[in-house]
């Protein structure tokens, strides 16, 4: 068994309905870290330094912790990998450019029927 067939079943696909979710999730605690972040640690306001927020600040590291993880584990494609919705979508332009070509010609050739 090769390593991408061992590692295979564990890749996460990015476009998954609960990714997308776990994403908007996340990105919802990344703000409150920006902001709470130079609030308690840089301009030293005296009001957030309590139990709670320390709490809720490990919190948020832990959860930005398991993010930074299930990113490393997320597949994203190659930029040159095709995917089959993207073929499928490619077929369906190139069979309309075909379609608008073959009129075009034929106009041309002074047949004004065209398809």
């Amino acid at each position: 068994m090769s390593c991408r067939q061992f590692t295979a079943p564990y890749i996460i696909d990015p476009m998954h309905k609960r990714k997308i979710e776990w994403d908007l999730f996340m990105g919802f605690f990344y703000l409150v870290a920006f902001i709470l972040d130079p609030l308690v640690y840089v301009f030293d306001f005296s009001p957030l330094h309590g139990s709670n927020t320390r709490a809720t600040e490990r919190i948020i590291t832990g959860l930005i912790i398991i993010d930074i993880c299930l990113t490393l584990i997320t597949g994203y494609p190659k930029d040159d990998t095709v995917l089959p919705e993207d073929e499928e979508a490619e077929q369906e332009q190139q069979i309309k450019v075909d379609k608008k070509t073959k009129v075009i010609n034929s106009n041309r050739k002074g047949n004004t029927r065209g398809l």
